[in-house]
């Protein structure tokens, strides 16, 4: 497989930035799955690379196999391994962007409200029972929002409210016997939790650019996909062996997985 010494050219990815920006997405479906159109990507700059120039025998000088080179460099241009690498790359990014922004942390509520409870019964002991009972006040100011106080934005003010007034007493919970000090910590990360959860209507709308992004870079890399395996199929019409390495696989992955992208016309 062919591999890359550097980062592709800032003026290759700025071409190929504004070329995908005009890609229609109402006329585009991404139909298999991302890790096979990176495969496919590293397949078919292999296949360039491999069959561009023609294969001559050395003592009659006779063409032995032709090479992708017939179709000249404004039909098929030099610089296509450098591009479908170079989407290949950008797919990657972009759908790694993606999938960053929708995976959110998979708390249990359950745990969030054992960790309030347990702060609080501390809290409550301490407060109450002990000459800290000036800091009463400032509990017994901690009240629920909202109409429950179970939902993510609520679990995550009162488990708050609780670590600031825990912080405080943060060595005289430590002398409780039965009160974990661990949970001070697992209170300050499970509030970071929920309030990104409470985040889920932002976090969609940069999702859905993010998608859009990729979609229109994996389009394009189709069309490049696409127009080599067409070019492939012309050239070696003759070398059924080499059509069938530039199809036979995927038409074999085709019927146990996915339908082909050669087959998705709306981008070719």
């Amino acid at each position: 497989m062919p591999t890359r010494p550097k980062r592709p050219a800032k003026r290759l990815l700025a071409r190929l930035a504004t070329e995908a920006a005009a890609i229609d997405l109402t006329t585009f479906t991404l139909r298999i799955p991302i890790h096979i159109l990176l495969g496919q990507a590293l397949a078919t700059a292999h296949l360039v690379e491999t069959y561009r120039d023609p294969q001559i025998d050395p003592d009659t000088h006779v063409i032995v196999r032709p090479g992708l080179e017939l179709f000249g460099d404004a039909r098929l241009p030099a610089a296509t391994t450098d591009e479908i690498l170079a989407l290949r790359e950008l797919v990657e990014s972009a759908h790694t962007c993606y999938v960053l922004a929708v995976t959110l942390p998979r708390e249990n509520p359950a745990r969030a409200a054992h960790v309030l409870d347990e702060l609080s019964a501390g809290l409550h002991w301490l407060c109450a029972e002990t000459p800290l009972a000036h800091k009463h006040a400032k509990l017994t100011a901690i009240t629920p929002c909202g109409d429950d106080p179970r939902t993510a934005n609520a679990l995550a003010k009162l488990l708050a409210d609780h670590l600031d007034l825990a912080v405080e007493l943060h060595d005289d919970l430590e002398e409780l016997g039965a009160f974990d000090p661990l949970l001070v910590d697992e209170a300050r990360r499970l509030v970071h939790v929920l309030r990104s959860r409470a985040a889920t209507h932002r976090i969609c709308t940069e999702a859905h650019a993010l998608v859009q992004q990729r979609n229109r870079y994996a389009a394009l890399l189709i069309r490049r996909i696409n127009h080599v395996r067409a070019a492939a199929r012309y050239v070696f019409r003759n070398h059924d062996d080499i059509v069938h390495e530039v199809t036979g696989a995927y038409r074999h992955r085709r019927a146990t997985v996915m339908p082909s992208v050669v087959e998705l016309a709306a981008v070719a």
